[in-house]
């Protein structure tokens, strides 16, 4: 019983931690990137990176010219690389 009650105050210690870089996406140039109601965006130009070398905002040209999207609300799951914006919040850029 005791070793299950710390098994469990580790697992939740474990849970609470902020995500890593290792967990973050592969943030890359040339990788399509879609909005959160599956509109293609378009290719990465350009990734903006902090001091620490963490991606910090990607550049895409879009309609013409360059938009910059945080790289705080970019994904990535089996389709690719998502962003949390709409398409309509990516227009307003």
């Amino acid at each position: 019983m005791k070793f299950s009650v710390c098994l469990l105050a580790a697992a939740s210690l474990f849970a609470a931690l902020p995500v890593s870089a290792a967990d973050a996406p592969a943030i890359k140039a040339n990788a399509m990137l879609k909005t959160a109601d599956g509109a293609r965006v378009g290719r990465i130009d350009r990734v903006q990176t902090g001091t620490d070398g963490a991606a910090v905002a990607v550049k895409i040209i879009y309609r013409g010219h360059y938009v910059t999207i945080p790289a705080e609300t970019i994904t990535g799951n089996e389709a690719g690389l998502v962003t949390s914006l709409t398409r309509a919040e990516v227009n307003k850029l």
